[in-house]
C-alpha cells in the first residue's frame, strides 16, 4: 500500500512537474513588418534615405514564468533617395540603401492579463547598412558602394494580444543606441504574428 501511494505521489509529482515545464519550456517563431528610422548624427540626411521597410525572422522560447529569449534576422529591401542642387545648380545625388540585421533579444511579459500581455525587452544586434551611391557634382560623376557595421544596444516596450494557445499578435516600439561610423541609433516600430508550438 505504501508503494503504491508513494509511486501515485511521484507519478503525480512528474505529471505536475511536465505541465510546468510545457508552460515555461514554450518555443515560437514569429514574423514581424518594421519600419525602421535611422539617426545619422551630422552627417548630411541627405545623403542617404534615413527610413527602410523590412521583415524580420525570429524564433524564441520562454525559459521562465514571464521571460523568454529570442533570436531575430532581419532584411529589407532597397530604398532609394534623390537630391538635386546638393551643393551647386545642377549637381544630383542618388542613393540607395539596405539594411540587415541579426541578434538576440530578452522579453519579459512584465504585466500578463491574459489575452493582453505588456512586453519589455532588451537585446544586441549585429547591424550592415549598404549604402550605394552615383553623383554628379560639378560636370563630374562617380560611383561608391559602402557597408557600415557595428552593434547597437536595444530596448523596447510593446504589446502582445493572444488569440488563441497558439496564435498572438505583437506590436513593439525599439530604440537602439549603435556604435556605427555616421548612424547614432535607430528607432523602429514592429508588428507580426507568433506561433507558439
Amino acid at each position: 500500500m505504501k508503494k503504491q501511494t508513494f509511486l501515485t505521489f511521484l507519478f503525480s509529482f512528474f505529471s505536475f512537474s511536465q505541465a510546468q515545464a510545457t508552460d515555461w519550456l514554450n518555443p515560437y517563431v514569429g514574423i514581424d513588418y518594421a519600419y525602421t528610422d535611422a539617426g545619422y548624427g551630422n552627417y548630411p540626411s541627405k545623403a542617404f534615405d534615413d527610413k527602410t521597410d523590412s521583415y524580420i525572422l525570429s524564433a524564441g522560447i520562454k525559459v521562465l514564468p514571464g521571460l523568454a529569449v529570442e533570436g531575430f534576422y532581419q532584411k529589407s529591401g532597397e530604398e532609394e533617395n534623390t537630391s538635386s542642387n546638393v551643393i551647386l545648380a545642377g549637381d544630383s545625388l542618388k542613393s540607395k540603401m539596405s539594411l540587415q540585421a541579426y541578434g538576440v533579444d530578452v522579453v519579459s511579459d512584465f504585466l500578463n492579463l491574459g489575452i493582453v500581455e505588456i512586453l519589455g525587452s532588451a537585446g544586441i544586434a549585429k547591424y550592415d547598412v549598404k549604402v550605394s551611391q552615383d553623383y554628379y557634382f560639378n560636370q563630374t560623376g562617380g560611383h561608391s558602394t559602402k557597408t557600415y557595421s557595428g552593434e547597437g544596444l536595444r530596448f523596447g516596450l510593446g504589446a502582445q494580444i493572444n488569440l488563441s494557445d497558439s496564435y498572438s499578435i505583437r506590436a513593439m516600439g525599439r530604440y537602439s543606441f549603435t556604435n556605427i561610423e555616421k548612424i547614432d541609433n535607430f528607432k523602429e516600430f514592429t508588428i507580426g504574428l507568433r506561433y507558439s508550438f
